[in-house]
């Protein structure tokens, strides 16, 4: 009966998660869907569509104006002839789309201009269907890094529902404290240390944040014309850094300083870590000294709180840790509790 009303509230926990999910997804993979057929189709007629001679009869930029601002589209015709019948087409490339940099399309232009004996690439299936540019160039590469950040925010989104569900079942406020304050916890060994965010999600979270800098980056030089080459570069230059901070960020997470380890086999505790065991009998009193750090996460107001032990030989530092005021209260009880079961 517990077990189905646990998982009659998480469900009812991750409904708002879902929807948001179905919306923000649907969304972005629309825009993958389409880039990606486009570029399946580039890919189809490099190998499919037969080389024709064609002459370029129109080549301006398409410019709309509104209250949102101003948006420039490149618009080129051109005539070709297949099997003796001549044909006109107004698709310079698979992937036109309006954007407001108006040089991405002027360049379009440029490469076609009006008067110009250009190759085209005929459907030999579909005469009618044809294209004038297949190369790089005619893809606005940008969009790939612009959709980056927006992917990795679904993705994150759904790893939140994954994780809501599969916890086994509701904790107590107890355990959940328990759960982000103790990292290990054999009964003959307890160390206590502030859980942290796992690897995964920080390399993602750094990512999302370093590919929507990456795009700014790029706007003010490259314009939405940036090359494939620059748009590659920028992700593996993101994904590198953010893989890297993960570790590093693992690696300090891990090391002794961080850690207050409860031996009870011994009837000892130490910190940091590594250090030499202190009787746990000589602890007289544990000291809290909450201070206020000026900063404010989610209407919280943070404290750096520091642990002490009182002993006969003096003052002994136990753990430090920071987050909100009450917590740091229920952290000390805990740390009572458990520095007593040896």
């Amino acid at each position: 009966m517990a077990e189905k009303g646990s998982m009659a509230t998480k469900s009812k926990a991750v409904v708002p998660l879902v929807f948001f999910a179905l919306f923000w997804n649907g969304i972005v993979w629309t825009f993958d869907a389409v880039i990606g057929y486009q570029l399946y189709r580039v890919q189809d007629a490099r190998s499919r569509y037969e080389e024709v001679e064609a002459r370029v009869v129109s080549s301006s930029v398409r410019a709309n104006h509104s209250s949102d601002g101003s948006t420039y589209a490149p618009s080129i015709e051109f005539l070709y002839e297949f099997d003796g019948m001549t044909f006109r087409s107004d698709r310079h490339a698979f992937l036109s789309i309006a954007t407001s940099d108006r040089g991405f399309a002027t360049a379009a232009c440029e490469r076609f201009p009006v008067g110009a004996e250009v190759t085209a690439f005929v459907d030999p299936e579909d005469p009618m269907e044809a294209v004038l540019d297949l190369s790089g160039k005619s893809f606005p590469a940008m969009l790939l890094l612009f959709l980056t950040p927006f992917n990795l925010i679904g993705l994150s989104i759904l790893g939140m529902i994954f994780n809501t569900l599969r916890r086994p079942e509701e904790k107590s406020a107890d355990d959940e404290l328990r759960e982000r304050y103790i990292v290990v916890d054999t009964g003959d060994h307890v160390v206590f240390g502030k859980a942290r965010m796992p690897a995964p999600m920080v390399a993602l979270i750094s990512m999302t944040a370093l590919t929507f800098l990456a795009c700014f980056a790029l706007v003010p030089f490259q314009g939405i014309g940036a090359s494939l080459t620059s748009v590659v570069t920028a992700l593996l230059i993101c994904v590198l850094v953010s893989v890297s901070f993960a570790a590093w960020r693992v690696k300090k997470g891990k090391a002794p300083e961080n850690f207050l380890h409860v031996d009870r086999t011994r009837n000892t505790f130490s910190y940091p870590a590594n250090a030499p065991g202190e009787p746990l009998e000589s602890i007289q009193s544990i000291l809290h000294q909450p201070e206020a750090t000026g900063v404010t996460i989610n209407d919280v107001r943070q404290y750096k709180h520091r642990f002490e032990a009182e002993t006969p030989d003096g003052v002994v530092k136990l753990f430090e840790v920071r987050t909100g005021e009450d917590e740091g209260d229920k952290l000390l009880r805990l740390l009572r509790t458990e520095l007593r079961k040896g």
